[in-house]
């Protein structure tokens, strides 16, 4: 399937063999179906069948000229628990992460014009917090969490650099020939927006500064993925 890549942020984020695993928590298997995708398909479950390693192209728009382009790969991976045992990841015996799990979220920016330029690494990790309601966060390291919410399948989370505000969501779809994650973060400055209409309802509106997108094929089946031990 078509996917529209394009466009996208003033700046970029600113930013074994498997052991035995345990069963499943009694409140892990009261957590709600996922929810469903067209075509009856099930949502896939975060990051349970996030894992493995992606690759894909982007770009980024602002003032409508395209100002950068560059290649991102997005690796997720299970960390070991203080046990030993590893989170859930596909064909794992479980299927929900308990709360506490964590894992690998590093991404790596290459530019595309400029191949001389160093990579930008960026070794953050995802901590489950309660995945029944959806809730985890995005550990960058010294102490900076963004708060993440899964929401119908996709993956959200909002927070400020400075005067800027960033919306970024992440969007798997299995429905297509390959997995497909693709990716977009919007900037906007929310002392650009102004009041309109009845000042009693208290609306106000802005222009989207830029956005940045990015559409990750993943590169090697996660069954195949020597973290799962096949």
């Amino acid at each position: 399937m078509k996917r529209t890549l394009a466009i996208a942020v003033l700046i970029y984020l600113a930013g074994c063999s498997m052991p035995a695993r345990n069963a499943e928590p009694p409140e892990q298997a009261k957590k709600p179906e996922s929810p469903g995708l067209a075509g009856g398909m099930m949502a896939p479950i975060f990051p349970r069948d996030w894992v493995g390693h992606w690759r894909g192209s982007g770009a980024t728009e602002s003032g409508g000229t395209l100002t950068h382009h560059f290649i991102l790969e997005l690796d997720i991976q299970p960390i070991a628990r203080a046990d030993g045992t590893l989170p859930p990841s596909p064909g794992s015996d479980s299927v929900y992460p308990k709360p506490g799990d964590r894992y690998t979220w590093k991404m790596t920016y290459t530019d595309r014009a400029d191949k001389s330029k160093p990579t930008d690494v960026r070794d953050y990790i995802v901590i489950v917090r309660d995945p029944a309601k959806g809730e985890y966060v995005i550990d960058e390291g010294g102490g900076v969490e963004l708060v993440t919410n899964e929401l119908m399948g996709s993956i959200h989370s909002a927070f400020a650099v400075g005067d800027q505000q960033l919306v970024a969501n992440y969007v798997f779809n299995p429905d297509t020939k390959y997995d497909v994650i693709e990716m977009r973060i919007a900037t906007f400055k929310p002392g650009d927006q102004k009041p309109v209409g009845d000042a009693a309802q208290g609306i106000r509106s802005g222009p989207v500064q830029s956005l940045q997108a990015c559409g990750l094929v993943r590169k090697k089946p996660a069954k195949d993925n020597p973290a799962n031990g096949k």
